[in-house]
C-alpha cells in the first residue's frame, strides 16, 4: 500500500512523559501514513534542529507533539536527574547542555508550524486565545489541543487540585490517554477523518473507556476519580483553525 501522507511526531525527553513513545510507535506501524520521529534531548542544539526540521516539512505534515505544555507555549525536554552519564558538575559547567524544560515553542517561533496540521497532546495546548490559536494566527491550518492532561502527583495536585493521587490511578490514567490517542489516531489517519470528526471519536472512545472503569473495576479504588479526570480530558479538548480539513 502506497503511504499517503507524511507525520512528525515531536517528543522532548521527559521522564514524566515517557509513556507518551507509545503513541509515536504506534503512528510508525500505520501503513497509510509516513512517519518520523524527532526525540528532543535535553540541549539547545537539538531544540534548534527540532525547529528547523520542522520548518522544512512539507505544507500538510501532520506534526504531533508529545510532551508537556502550558496554554502559552509547549515545553521542551528535560535532563533525568538520575542519569548516572550525566553529572551535575559536568551541568553546572556547561549551562548550554540542559534546556530545563523551558519555553521551546512560543508566541515567537511558532510560525514553524505555517502550513502544517497540528496535533499537540500536551496540557492546556487547547485552551482558548492560547498557544492553538497564535498557531493558527500564524499560519498553521489547523491545531487539535487538549487542556489538563496529568502524569505525575503533583501535576494533580497543582493543575487540578486533587491532593494524595495514588500512583496506580496516575499509571492507569496514563495508560488510558495512550490507549485511546493511539486508538483515535490510527482509525482517523486509515479513515482520513477531518479533525472535528477525529475530536467526536476521541471523546465517543474517551467516553467508553470511563463508563468501562466505572462499571467493570469495582475493586479499584478512586476509579470514579479516573473516570472523571478522563471526562475532563475529553471536555477540554479543543480544535482552532478549519477543523473540516481531513488529517491527510
Amino acid at each position: 500500500m502506497t503511504k499517503v501522507g507524511n507525520c512528525l511526531c515531536v517528543f522532548p525527553l521527559d521522564r514524566t512523559t515517557r509513556s507518551l513513545e507509545r503513541i509515536a510507535n504506534s503512528l510508525i506501524q500505520n501503513e497509510y501514513i509516513n512517519t518520523h520521529v524527532f526525540k528532543i534531548r535535553p540541549n539547545i542544539h537539538a531544540h534548534n534542529e527540532c525547529l528547523e526540521l520542522i520548518r522544512g516539512m512539507e505544507e500538510d505534515t501532520l506534526i504531533v507533539f508529545l510532551g508537556h505544555g502550558r496554554s502559552d507555549f509547549l515545553y521542551g525536554s528535560v535532563p533525568d536527574e538520575n542519569n548516572a552519564f550525566v553529572s551535575s558538575d559536568f551541568l553546572a559547567e556547561n549551562q548550554d547542555f540542559t534546556f530545563e524544560k523551558g519555553r521551546f515553542i512560543y508566541d515567537e517561533n511558532v510560525n514553524v508550524f505555517e502550513k502544517k496540521k497540528i496535533i499537540s497532546v500536551a496540557c492546556n495546548s487547547g485552551k482558548p486565545k492560547g498557544i492553538g490559536q497564535i498557531a493558527i494566527e500564524k499560519g498553521a491550518k489547523v491545531y487539535l489541543g487538549f487542556g489538563e492532561v496529568p502524569t505525575s502527583a503533583e501535576e494533580f495536585e497543582h493543575r487540578m487540585g486533587i491532593k494524595n493521587v495514588p500512583k496506580q490511578i496516575i499509571d492507569r490514567f496514563k495508560g488510558e490517554i495512550n490507549f485511546i490517542l493511539k486508538l483515535s489516531l490510527n482509525e482517523g489517519i486509515k479513515s482520513n477523518m477531518t479533525f472535528s470528526e477525529l475530536q467526536n471519536h476521541i471523546r465517543l472512545v474517551t467516553d467508553k473507556r470511563a463508563y468501562s472503569i466505572v462499571k467493570n473495576n469495582s475493586g479499584l479504588r478512586n476509579r470514579r476519580l479516573l473516570a472523571n479526570t478522563l471526562h475532563v480530558f475529553r471536555k477540554q479538548m479543543r480544535v482552532h483553525g478549519d477543523g473540516n480539513l481531513r488529517i491527510m
